[in-house]
């Protein structure tokens, strides 16, 4: 019927007289009603169908604005560990094929049916991203961070973790001149039948398990099994409350296999526009203080600065900004040069014991009973540069 209605000539769709009509002619001519849309048969009912704001199969915008209202939702998609924009991601609501693709500056504009809405965001070479916005509350643009499949996969090995799905959370507070700000020191909890093994914080820096605080305003959840969540978020100098993520700024999050679901908590916190970072250096195995060693902190994107620890091992760089990624490095003559990965967070203070080139790294010991009881997986380091280096297995022995 398709083929059929696309080859009528123009004139032909008009009412046709029944009178004088043969059968055949009544079938051609019920043919022609439906192919030309019963175009002519009645003035008001070509227009039912719009009038009734009945949507397509491929956008959940109607066709008549005077019965659903719209809301024109705009965003950015964004890299979560450098921050760089996503050209080209394709955002939809879910299920459906009413999409758009990010610009240049990963801007995307779509719109929406006034309410709940979830969108789906999709990228080679990044793990699908889930975001519900609730069009009628929706205040600016939203942002969108999208976590790289080989940093998911390589937190994946590192925990050993198999779920596909997982939660992305950030925390917002506000600098000084009342600018919003990632935040630093927030607290999520999972409020509901959670048996995974834990949040992974510190995306900037060094991940850990269990629903502790982080430290870059960030929190990834990397083992979520499908379903709904209770999400919950807190501070200490004050309370959190989801902007975006949750169905009508509820608690409530959705997990879906494939995906990892966005929520976006703001907290009635203020971040400092500079935080310190300080420590105190000695040697390993003694109380001996090191003094005019070389130590440099290098924030990323910003030039590194160095300074001598002074005569009691103290070192102190300030107006460092809140929240960053870094690395202290410390070079001192005798001693094995460190590399160690940080976030500024809102301030840190180091207690390093470096470790005299002299020093014996292993103690190899004869097992007095070779019976193997079972086997640790160690974490192995660059000695130069202190990286993560790979694994070792190694058998325990009674």
């Amino acid at each position: 019927m398709r083929w059929f209605s696309d080859h009528l000539p123009s004139s032909s769709c008009h009412p046709l007289k029944m009178s004088g009509v043969s059968t055949l002619g009544v079938l051609l001519a019920a043919i022609m009603f439906v192919a030309c849309g019963g175009e002519g048969a009645s003035s008001e009912g070509a227009g039912d169908a719009a009038s009734q704001g009945i949507v397509s199969s491929d956008s959940n915008t109607p066709e008549d604005a005077s019965d659903v209202a719209l809301v024109m939702v705009e965003g950015r998609v964004f890299d979560v560990i450098d921050a760089s924009r996503i050209v080209n991601a394709i955002v939809c609501v879910i299920d459906t094929e009413h999409c758009t693709i990010t610009s240049a500056e990963g801007a995307f504009a779509l719109e929406l049916s006034e309410g709940v809405t979830s969108l789906v965001v999709e990228r080679s070479g990044y793990e699908n991203a889930l975001v519900t916005v609730d069009g009628a509350d929706l205040e600016g643009a939203i942002d969108v961070p999208m976590v790289g499949s080989q940093y998911w996969n390589q937190r994946q090995a590192e925990f050993a973790l198999s779920g596909d799905a997982g939660i992305l959370a950030t925390f917002m507070g506000k600098d000084s001149l009342g600018n919003p700000i990632e935040l630093p020191g927030a607290s999520l909890q999972l409020a509901s039948a959670y048996a995974g093994a834990g949040a992974i914080y510190d995306l900037h820096g060094t991940p850990r398990l269990g629903g502790g605080t982080t430290t870059d305003g960030l929190a990834l959840v990397a083992d979520m099994s499908p379903g709904d969540f209770t999400v919950l978020a807190s501070h200490a100098e004050g309370a959190c409350f989801p902007t975006f993520g949750t169905a009508n700024g509820s608690l409530s999050l959705s997990v879906h296999d494939g995906h990892i679901s966005v929520v976006v908590f703001e907290c009635l916190a203020v971040v400092s526009d500079s935080v310190s970072v300080s420590g105190t250096l000695s040697a390993f195995g003694s109380d001996a203080l090191v003094a005019d060693a070389e130590v440099c902190l290098q924030i990323v994107g910003e030039e590194e600065r160095c300074e001598a620890s002074s005569s009691d091992g103290v070192f102190s760089f300030n107006d460092v900004p809140p929240g960053a990624a870094a690395h202290v490095k410390v070079n001192a003559p005798n001693f094995v040069a460190t590399n160690t990965p940080l976030n500024t967070s809102e301030g840190i203070t180091l207690k390093q014991a470096l470790t005299p080139v002299s020093m014996p790294r292993v103690t190899p010991m004869e097992p007095t009973n070779p019976e193997v009881h079972g086997s640790i997986l160690v974490k192995t380091f660059d000695i130069s540069t202190v990286e993560p280096d790979g694994y070792v297995n190694a058998s325990l022995q009674a």
